[in-house]
């Protein structure tokens, strides 16, 4: 059984947080990467996920864009600007659309605190009810370094493992098979949380994941076959574990996982 537990905010806000975490809590649920990164700031974070409240609604987004622009005041308005991109559907699953909002602060331009991105996360799907409650968000994550949400700017409510993983700075998963290992970029990510976010993974939990995707070769590709330099030990062991398999296997040696 999960347990939760509430622990405090570690990152000094940018003004365009504190802004945001004053005025987007009432549309939805801040969960993921941002709240990781505000429970450790050493760790990098690229956007701020929010999973709207209102499940099956296509305005959410433009009601939340106009609330934003309604709440800055006017030396806001004339130093920060928000600008929207298309919505795309998640590469997760075919019910859940992404919209993402930016907003600049042209005062700090290629600084820090320059730019904040929100992306706003909905599903169409009316028996889909993951993106409910604080709860379900975090049951729904694979990475356990994901779970953590954002209560108010002084407090997060975590999964009691997302702080054990934050401790000992590594990723694990939970432990029944996680869905998102079927899709097509599980690679990508187990390589940027390894190499990008300086996490580590336990060997047998890398074998565990290869065990589990359905494409190994592009799975393998995407870790190793991007060009960047593997710095992480237990990836480099688990890159020659692979590759030794492949050699040992006739069936395999065209190639093919």
């Amino acid at each position: 059984m999960t347990e939760l537990l509430t622990v405090p905010v570690k990152a000094t806000l940018t003004e365009i947080e504190e802004f945001l975490l004053d005025n987007i809590l009432d549309y939805g649920i801040i969960a993921g990467g941002f709240a990781a990164y505000l429970y450790n700031p050493q760790k990098k974070h690229s956007d701020i996920d929010l999973f709207a409240k209102e499940q099956v609604d296509s305005e959410a987004y433009d009601r939340l864009y106009h609330a934003l622009g309604a709440k800055m005041s006017f030396w806001k308005k004339m130093k920060w600007r928000m600008t929207a991109e298309h919505p795309q559907l998640s590469k997760y699953n075919e019910n859940v659309t992404l919209q993402a909002l930016n907003i600049y602060d042209y005062t700090k331009r290629g600084a820090p605190g320059h730019h904040s991105q929100i992306q706003l996360v909905t599903t169409v799907d009316k028996e889909d009810p993951r993106h409910a409650t604080a709860e379900s968000i975090l049951s729904s994550f694979d990475w356990n370094v994901c779970k953590a949400s954002v209560l108010d700017k002084r407090t997060l409510l975590v999964d009691k493992q997302f702080v054990e993983d934050m401790k000992d700075n590594r990723v694990t998963f939970r432990p029944y098979p996680p869905r998102k290992t079927m899709n097509d970029d599980y690679g990508w990510r187990l390589f940027k949380y390894v190499e990008f976010k300086g996490y580590d993974m336990p060997f047998k939990d890398m074998l565990t994941v290869f065990g589990l995707v359905q494409d190994k070769k592009k799975f393998y590709d995407q870790i190793f076959r991007s060009g960047h330099i593997i710095k992480n030990k237990n990836l480099l062991n688990f890159k020659s574990f692979i590759l030794m398999m492949n050699n040992n296997d006739p069936a395999r040696q065209d190639g093919r996982f």
